[in-house]
């Protein structure tokens, strides 16, 4: 039943730097507003088509933005179009920022424009969070140590994990877990060329032995690196249905994003690997729980490590069993709707425009 009545703008970027997980973990978000009658916009900077025409698909219109923050042209820009979304809904709009770059500063002057504010975050990094609510997801938020306004809504851990729509249309959908795993699907969120590099050499490795068949999804491409590959694996620049290739997949090799928390939801069989610092607390999480291998630092990760975990991982229907298990007892798929009952609930502020 429709019962937001207001309108949503996502302040999110993808690129060759930041990846795109803060546009689909927020697209997430998006999805659910919609669902309940809400108005969703997003507003970024997208270096890649395909990942946009995948924002507008679901039914968030998307506006470019041409110079992000600290030019103060991004601060400027978001206001006027909070603004101009305010008007069309009797004056309540919420913004929900996704980045690293969104200094307490920015969050300030959001609120002081009279917008309620979501910050979807996942380091802790900044000294204090102006957040109307403040949502992580990781497994291991609980850890995290944060300083928040008195009047911020902390909604912290895996409860909370932004599932992609398309996704959830495979909850109830049970996973057969084969004696022997052939079917790897391998996701790193754009090329991280040390990383994709050794992954691939033990795709090859395996390969090499008419063991495996696999999809490599190349995402957004850092400068200067090319696709690697090899001889039965299948590359793809970008994948339209992720769910699916989870959902063919028998194991998987993937960042310690969003690929690897949805992943777990799939009931997917997983090898994690830390991308960057930030994604630590997901890796070490998810291993913990027992529903992924974290294979450690991506920058010091080697092939060999790899082909190891990976055959061994194969080989177990056993740990295959109890990986899916834990996923799915981690992750059940409602954080959007937890995250939009809060919001649906907070004190409605003053009108920006009367």
């Amino acid at each position: 039943m429709p019962d937001i009545g207001a309108a949503l703008l996502i302040r999110a970027d993808a690129d060759s730097r930041s990846g795109s997980g803060h546009v689909m973990r927020s697209r997430a978000l998006a999805q659910a507003w919609i669902a309940r009658g809400g108005l969703a916009v997003m507003l970024g900077r997208c270096e890649q088509d395909a990942l946009r025409r995948h924002v507008e698909a679901a039914g968030i219109r998307h506006l470019p933005m041409a110079r992000p923050h600290p030019d103060p042209e991004d601060l400027d820009c978001t206001l006027a179009t909070l603004d101009s979304l305010a008007d069309g809904v009797g004056g309540r709009a919420w913004l929900a920022l996704d980045g690293y770059r969104f200094d307490p500063g920015y969050q300030q002057a959001i609120r002081s424009a009279g917008y309620q504010l979501v910050v979807i975050d996942d380091m802790a990094h900044w000294p204090q969070y102006h957040a109307t609510v403040l949502v992580n997801q990781t497994v291991q938020a609980s850890r995290f140590v944060y300083r928040w306004d008195s009047d911020t809504v902390p909604l912290l851990g895996p409860q909370y994990v932004l599932v992609q729509a398309g996704a959830l249309a495979w909850k109830g959908w049970s996973r057969e877990i084969p004696p022997r795993a052939r079917k790897v699907l391998v996701t790193l969120g754009g090329f991280q060329s040390a990383v994709s590099e050794s992954v691939m050499s033990a795709l090859r490795a395996v390969a090499a032995r008419g063991l495996v068949e696999a999809v490599y999804v190349a995402g957004l491409p850092v400068a200067g690196t090319a696709v690697p590959d090899a001889p039965g694996v299948r590359v793809l620049p970008y994948a339209d249905d992720m769910p699916a290739l989870m959902a063919w997949a028998d194991v998987a090799v993937t960042g310690g994003g969003i690929s690897s928390l949805e992943a777990a939801f799939m009931g997917l069989p997983n090898l994690v690997v830390e991308l960057t610092d930030n994604q630590r607390g997901n890796a070490e999480g998810l291993h913990e729980a027992g529903a992924a291998l974290n294979l450690g630092d991506g920058a010091r990760l080697q092939a060999g490590r790899v082909v190891g975990a990976l055959e061994r991982l194969m080989e177990s229907q056993e740990q295959r069993v109890r990986m899916r298990e834990a996923g799915r007892r981690l992750i059940d798929g409602d954080g959007a709707r937890r995250i939009l009952d809060v919001l649906k609930h907070q004190p409605r502020p003053d009108p920006v425009h009367s």
